[in-house]
């Protein structure tokens, strides 16, 4: 299949088109020193400020850099709720003949009760719906649930009146990495960056400790196979 347009995260809610392709942490102090230095040409002292950094504020300064990961990244394996017995179940990518794999043939397979099914994606992207009946086909970006199936995910909690979700363990060790750093570096034109769409709420300083409490509500849901 060849895509007729590129995925983006940054469409308004509901659009459907077609596509391809804890304890409080201390204050960072600074010291300005008003140090006189010499003009080499005019023989003249200028003051140059010299800024030190304590140690424990090296210490204190998280630091995370936006490589450009997109939610796409982290779509080949989903951790679900089995429809059947409402265990932990996965949906996993299935090597297929598309550049994309996007829109490769998907696998729902639950090791509780046996279940298991397939399905092949159309072409629709749905991206921030907030419609109750999702088409089947559609690949669907941006709610609770898998991409294809649209089951709800396994990894998901309440958060601050919103609904905290990743779908994997490498997207919530993502999400843990970059709302726990007090520095983040923006790369320049990854504008459509997973990091990037990530909603305000998430990403606010005032509410990094609450956030981070509930993504580790989400590992210990992750780790208790």
């Amino acid at each position: 299949m060849t895509p007729s347009a590129s995925v983006s995260l940054a469409a308004p809610a509901g659009t459907t088109r077609t596509a391809r392709p804890s304890a409080s942490r201390p204050k960072p102090t600074t010291t300005l020193l008003q140090q006189p230095q010499q003009d080499v040409k005019s023989g003249r002292f200028r003051t140059a400020v010299v800024v030190r950094l304590s140690a424990l504020t090296l210490t204190s300064v998280r630091a995370t850099e936006d490589a450009g990961e997109r939610i796409e990244e982290f779509s080949d394996r989903f951790l679900v709720r089995c429809p059947r017995c409402s265990q932990r179940a996965t949906v996993a990518r299935v090597q297929g003949g598309d550049p994309y794999p996007l829109y490769w043939q998907r696998r729902f397979t639950c090791t509780h009760c046996g279940r298991t099914d397939e399905i092949t994606p159309g072409n629709t992207i749905i991206e921030r719906t907030t419609a109750e009946h999702l088409p089947q086909g559609a690949i669907v970006i941006g709610r609770p649930v898998d991409f294809y199936f649209h089951l709800p995910l396994w990894l998901q909690t309440s958060c601050r009146g919103e609904i905290l979700w990743a779908t994997h363990e490498e997207h919530l060790a993502f999400l843990e990495r970059y709302i726990g750093a007090t520095l983040r570096h923006r790369v320049p034109n990854k504008n459509r960056s997973l990091a990037n769409r990530l909603p305000d709420w998430m990403t606010a300083a005032k509410n990094r400790e609450t956030v981070l409490d509930c993504l580790r509500r989400l590992k210990q849901l992750a780790d208790n196979v």
